[in-house]
């Protein structure tokens, strides 16, 4: 089961505006590519039933938007970290992940930099 603590983080990372979130992660990765990688994994593991309808159906409306938003034709607004700021498919996730908290009933918190480690261009 994936920690709730971490599935909130990474719905407040989603949230956060793009100041912060370049904030979060280093400039030599594709951020957007690793806000939506991470928000994925804990989708794929989130133990839902302590959810109430209202907030299940909120995180689910952020995974689909992303997910109708995601492959070969939208790939530019998750790579190049300039669009953070300027790509209206940002300012929809940033809209839906403020639903999400609100009908989960989590106050948004700017959130710490995690310890991760990232692939650079060389491979290390």
């Amino acid at each position: 089961m994936f920690l709730m603590d971490e599935f909130k983080k990474r719905i407040f990372v989603l949230a956060s505006s793009a100041e912060i979130q370049s904030s979060l992660f280093p400039d030599f990765t594709c951020k957007g590519d690793e806000m939506l990688i991470d928000f994925g994994e804990a989708i794929e593991c989130l133990n839902k039933s302590s959810f109430s309808i209202k907030s299940i159906r909120a995180i689910e409306a952020l995974d689909n938007y992303i997910i109708a938003n995601s492959g070969e034709e939208y790939k530019e607004h998750y790579l190049d970290n300039d669009l953070l700021d300027n790509s209206e498919i940002w300012a929809n996730i940033r809209m839906l992940a403020m639903d999400a908290l609100a009908e989960l009933g989590w106050k948004y918190e700017i959130p710490k930099a995690g310890k991760y480690k990232y692939i650079g261009d060389d491979g290390t």
